[in-house]
């Protein structure tokens, strides 16, 4: 399973709803990852096992695989942080 799907999707709260909490827990995202995150994912992967951990350096071998940020730029410092927090929440 790639997602919790007890989890209500995105703004369910808004619209009067309550979830009933199931706790899966290896799992925490309502939906499955996209193709993008997954191919972020395999990147970090494969970067952290090189050993590489700085940030900057990080963002580097980033632009360096050719995987921009999902604006379509290359990565810059910010944009990775900024994107790290919105898939944390």
């Amino acid at each position: 399973m790639e997602h919790n799907p007890f989890l209500a999707q995105p703004g369910a709260a808004a619209r009067g709803s309550v979830e009933k909490p199931q706790n899966i827990p290896w799992q925490t995202r309502p939906a499955p990852p996209t193709d993008y995150e997954n191919r972020l994912g395999d990147a970090l992967v494969e970067i952290f096992g090189r050993g590489v951990e700085a940030l900057p350096e990080l963002v580097s071998e980033l632009n360096r695989a050719g995987l921009p940020d999902p604006s379509g730029r290359p990565w810059t410092a910010a944009a990775f942080e900024e994107h790290m927090k919105k898939l944390g929440r």
